[in-house]
């Protein structure tokens, strides 16, 4: 088995010597879902989101499509923490695509309640049922993106550093989070929004 880097992270175990996969070279299934993999992930859905978001020449209506990736962004953060807490890639897959079924799982395995937890069962609700996914008409209770952009970054930042200790490596934790501010924040002025 071969080790990955993403910008020279290591991304998953590799035999020592093994040579880092080159950039563009498909993963082995089992390194994408690591803790780090997923956590990737997490943190790929929410910088499509924020591009989506800040493209979207509609200010007053979100896209579908931003709020599915704020939800991946949310699912792919909690269920990263909880492979760092020993879960198993099946018990992973048996919590299927709930968000609240995840993120109670992430606070029984010692995640900190989220204060927006309201705004997750709302978001899980369209998000169980593909309505980001497919086009549903009515009237949908959407969340503003800023408000699931701050979401999901608390929710990231704070799985970022029991995943590094799962890797072994606490230090680890600073170039994640600075990986997600860059991220998240490239082009923007302003506050960043933490989560504790």
């Amino acid at each position: 088995m071969q080790r990955c880097t993403y910008h020279g992270e290591v991304c998953g175990p590799g035999k020592k010597g093994d040579p880092p996969l080159q950039e563009g070279t498909p993963m082995n299934e089992d390194l994408r879902k690591t803790s780090f993999g997923v956590w990737r992930f997490g943190l790929a859905y929410l910088h499509g989101a924020v591009a989506l978001d800040e493209a979207d020449p509609n200010p007053w209506v979100a896209c579908n499509v931003t709020h599915q990736c704020f939800c991946q962004s949310i699912e792919m953060g909690f269920k990263s923490f909880l492979l760092a807490k020993g879960w198993t890639v099946e018990n992973i897959e048996s919590l299927g695509h709930s968000l609240v079924e995840s993120m109670n799982a992430a606070v029984d395995a010692g995640f900190p309640p989220l204060p927006q937890a309201h705004v997750v069962i709302v978001m899980d609700h369209h998000y169980k049922g593909s309505e980001y996914r497919f086009i549903v008409t009515g009237e949908c209770d959407d969340v503003h993106p800023a408000a699931l952009s701050a979401i999901c970054e608390g929710i990231l930042h704070h799985a970022a550093s029991e995943i590094a200790i799962a890797m072994g490596d606490p230090a680890k934790t600073s170039t994640m989070r600075a990986q997600l501010v860059a991220s998240v924040h490239q082009g923007k002025t302003g506050a960043t929004h933490r989560y504790p």
